[in-house]
Protein backbone atom coordinates (compact mmCIF):
# COMPACT_ATOMS: atom_id res chain seq x y z
CA UNK A 1 0.00 0.00 0.00
CA UNK A 2 1.20 3.07 -0.50
CA UNK A 3 0.34 6.37 0.83
CA UNK A 4 1.19 10.18 -0.22
CA UNK A 5 1.58 12.63 2.59
CA UNK A 6 3.21 15.77 1.74
CA UNK A 7 6.45 15.24 -0.34
CA UNK A 8 6.69 12.01 1.70
CA UNK A 9 5.23 8.46 0.62
CA UNK A 10 5.06 6.23 3.70
CA UNK A 11 4.89 2.49 2.52
CA UNK A 12 3.46 0.05 4.45
CA UNK A 13 4.06 -3.92 3.65
CA UNK A 14 3.66 -6.76 6.40
CA UNK A 15 2.85 -4.24 9.18
CA UNK A 16 6.47 -2.47 8.28
CA UNK A 17 6.81 1.31 7.87
CA UNK A 18 9.41 2.68 5.81
CA UNK A 19 9.66 6.43 4.77
CA UNK A 20 11.05 7.61 1.00
CA UNK A 21 11.59 11.02 0.43
CA UNK A 22 11.15 11.76 -3.50
CA UNK A 23 14.01 11.66 -5.40
CA UNK A 24 14.48 15.08 -8.24
CA UNK A 25 14.51 12.83 -10.85
CA UNK A 26 11.82 12.06 -13.96
CA UNK A 27 9.24 10.04 -13.62
CA UNK A 28 5.93 11.14 -11.62
CA UNK A 29 4.16 14.17 -13.40
CA UNK A 30 4.50 17.09 -10.63
CA UNK A 31 1.54 19.51 -12.34
CA UNK A 32 -1.30 17.02 -10.99
CA UNK A 33 -2.21 16.78 -7.48
CA UNK A 34 -4.23 14.45 -4.90
CA UNK A 35 -7.28 16.40 -4.50
CA UNK A 36 -10.41 14.39 -5.45
CA UNK A 37 -9.21 11.98 -7.54
CA UNK A 38 -5.87 10.59 -7.66
CA UNK A 39 -4.27 12.51 -10.49
CA UNK A 40 -6.40 16.34 -11.10
CA UNK A 41 -4.77 18.87 -12.81
CA UNK A 42 -7.94 20.97 -12.43
CA UNK A 43 -5.91 23.56 -10.20
CA UNK A 44 -4.58 24.81 -13.68
CA UNK A 45 -7.52 25.56 -15.34
CA UNK A 46 -9.72 28.08 -14.92
CA UNK A 47 -13.52 29.28 -16.82
CA UNK A 48 -16.78 27.79 -16.93
CA UNK A 49 -18.79 24.22 -16.76
CA UNK A 50 -22.52 24.47 -16.66
CA UNK A 51 -25.53 21.64 -17.08
CA UNK A 52 -29.11 21.15 -18.16
CA UNK A 53 -31.34 18.32 -16.41
CA UNK A 54 -34.85 18.22 -17.10
CA UNK A 55 -37.36 15.14 -16.44
CA UNK A 56 -40.67 14.62 -17.21
CA UNK A 57 -43.71 12.39 -16.41
CA UNK A 58 -47.29 12.68 -17.19
CA UNK A 59 -48.10 14.03 -13.09
CA UNK A 60 -44.60 15.69 -12.34
CA UNK A 61 -41.14 17.33 -13.56
CA UNK A 62 -37.74 18.22 -12.36
CA UNK A 63 -35.61 20.81 -14.28
CA UNK A 64 -32.25 21.96 -13.01
CA UNK A 65 -29.90 24.60 -14.16
CA UNK A 66 -26.69 24.65 -13.07
CA UNK A 67 -23.39 27.47 -13.38
CA UNK A 68 -20.14 26.85 -12.27
CA UNK A 69 -17.51 28.78 -12.31
CA UNK A 70 -13.76 27.78 -12.04
CA UNK A 71 -10.64 29.29 -11.00
CA UNK A 72 -7.50 27.70 -10.80
CA UNK A 73 -9.43 24.53 -10.02
CA UNK A 74 -11.71 26.17 -7.28
CA UNK A 75 -15.47 25.55 -8.53
CA UNK A 76 -18.15 28.23 -7.18
CA UNK A 77 -21.93 26.69 -7.84
CA UNK A 78 -24.90 28.51 -8.62
CA UNK A 79 -28.24 27.57 -9.84
CA UNK A 80 -31.76 26.63 -9.17
CA UNK A 81 -33.78 23.29 -9.31
CA UNK A 82 -37.47 22.96 -9.85
CA UNK A 83 -39.64 20.21 -9.20
CA UNK A 84 -43.33 20.44 -9.78
CA UNK A 85 -46.30 17.53 -9.23
CA UNK A 86 -49.79 17.07 -7.59
CA UNK A 87 -50.67 20.47 -8.71
CA UNK A 88 -47.36 22.11 -6.52
CA UNK A 89 -44.26 23.34 -7.42
CA UNK A 90 -41.17 24.14 -5.35
CA UNK A 91 -37.97 25.69 -6.29
CA UNK A 92 -34.64 25.33 -4.38
CA UNK A 93 -30.93 27.11 -4.67
CA UNK A 94 -28.29 25.37 -5.44
CA UNK A 95 -24.89 27.38 -4.30
CA UNK A 96 -21.61 27.08 -2.72
CA UNK A 97 -17.96 25.30 -2.98
CA UNK A 98 -17.88 22.71 -5.74
CA UNK A 99 -15.91 19.56 -6.52
CA UNK A 100 -14.12 19.76 -9.39
CA UNK A 101 -11.28 17.08 -11.21
CA UNK A 102 -9.75 17.03 -14.53
CA UNK A 103 -8.13 13.87 -15.69
CA UNK A 104 -5.74 13.32 -18.60
CA UNK A 105 -6.06 8.90 -18.98
CA UNK A 106 -5.86 6.52 -21.48
CA UNK A 107 -8.83 4.94 -22.88
CA UNK A 108 -9.50 0.96 -23.28
CA UNK A 109 -8.04 1.52 -26.78
CA UNK A 110 -4.87 3.43 -25.13
CA UNK A 111 -5.53 7.09 -26.45
CA UNK A 112 -4.99 9.52 -24.68
CA UNK A 113 -8.13 11.30 -23.51
CA UNK A 114 -9.71 13.93 -20.85
CA UNK A 115 -12.54 13.74 -18.51
CA UNK A 116 -13.87 16.49 -16.73
CA UNK A 117 -15.86 15.64 -13.54
CA UNK A 118 -17.91 18.37 -11.27
CA UNK A 119 -19.97 18.14 -8.36
CA UNK A 120 -21.99 20.83 -6.64
CA UNK A 121 -24.40 20.63 -3.40
CA UNK A 122 -27.38 19.39 -3.48
CA UNK A 123 -30.64 21.52 -3.67
CA UNK A 124 -31.61 23.57 -0.57
CA UNK A 125 -35.53 22.38 -0.66
CA UNK A 126 -38.07 24.52 1.46
CA UNK A 127 -40.87 22.61 3.11
CA UNK A 128 -44.21 22.25 1.47
CA UNK A 129 -46.90 21.78 3.14
CA UNK A 130 -46.19 18.30 4.38
CA UNK A 131 -42.77 17.29 3.61
CA UNK A 132 -40.37 19.22 5.05
CA UNK A 133 -37.41 21.56 4.45
CA UNK A 134 -34.20 19.05 3.04
CA UNK A 135 -30.76 21.01 3.52
CA UNK A 136 -28.37 21.23 0.74
CA UNK A 137 -25.58 18.71 1.13
CA UNK A 138 -21.72 19.39 0.74
CA UNK A 139 -20.76 18.72 -3.36
CA UNK A 140 -19.52 15.13 -3.44
CA UNK A 141 -18.65 13.17 -6.02
CA UNK A 142 -21.65 10.46 -6.92
CA UNK A 143 -24.02 13.22 -5.95
CA UNK A 144 -25.21 16.48 -8.05
CA UNK A 145 -22.55 15.77 -10.18
CA UNK A 146 -21.96 15.70 -14.00
CA UNK A 147 -19.11 15.12 -16.05
CA UNK A 148 -17.87 15.24 -20.27
CA UNK A 149 -17.16 11.66 -20.32
CA UNK A 150 -13.75 10.85 -22.29
CA UNK A 151 -12.69 13.31 -24.87
CA UNK A 152 -9.65 12.86 -27.18
CA UNK A 153 -6.51 14.64 -26.33
CA UNK A 154 -3.46 15.60 -27.63
CA UNK A 155 -1.30 16.53 -24.90
CA UNK A 156 -1.81 16.15 -20.98
CA UNK A 157 -2.09 19.55 -19.71
CA UNK A 158 -4.04 20.87 -22.96
CA UNK A 159 -4.80 24.63 -23.25
CA UNK A 160 -8.07 24.39 -23.60
CA UNK A 161 -10.66 22.17 -22.59
CA UNK A 162 -14.04 22.76 -24.47
CA UNK A 163 -16.72 21.38 -25.20
CA UNK A 164 -20.97 20.21 -25.01
CA UNK A 165 -23.20 17.69 -25.48
CA UNK A 166 -27.04 16.57 -24.80
CA UNK A 167 -27.96 13.36 -24.35
CA UNK A 168 -31.28 11.44 -23.18
CA UNK A 169 -31.22 11.50 -19.12
CA UNK A 170 -30.50 8.37 -17.62
CA UNK A 171 -33.70 8.25 -15.40
CA UNK A 172 -35.78 8.29 -18.51
CA UNK A 173 -38.50 5.68 -18.02
CA UNK A 174 -40.15 5.78 -21.66
CA UNK A 175 -42.12 2.54 -21.13
CA UNK A 176 -43.77 4.74 -17.51
CA UNK A 177 -43.93 7.87 -19.78
CA UNK A 178 -40.72 9.62 -18.29
CA UNK A 179 -38.45 11.58 -20.57
CA UNK A 180 -35.51 13.89 -19.78
CA UNK A 181 -32.79 15.37 -21.29
CA UNK A 182 -29.19 16.32 -19.63
CA UNK A 183 -27.16 19.56 -21.36
CA UNK A 184 -23.28 19.76 -20.53
CA UNK A 185 -21.18 22.66 -21.56
CA UNK A 186 -17.45 23.24 -20.58
CA UNK A 187 -15.18 25.59 -21.39
CA UNK A 188 -11.99 25.70 -19.26
CA UNK A 189 -8.45 27.22 -20.21
CA UNK A 190 -4.85 26.24 -18.75
CA UNK A 191 -3.62 29.03 -16.77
Amino acid sequence: MRVWLGATALLAAAGAAVTIQPSSGQGVNAACEMKVVSCNYAHLYSGAFSWTSSLASPGSSYHEQVQVKVVRGVAVCSGQATESGNGQSRSAPIAGSGLIAVEFVEDSARRLVYRVTVACPTPAWPALNNDPATPSRPAELGQNEQGSYNQPATRIEMPLLNGSYSNPSPDSDRANGVTGTVSVHWNLIHQ
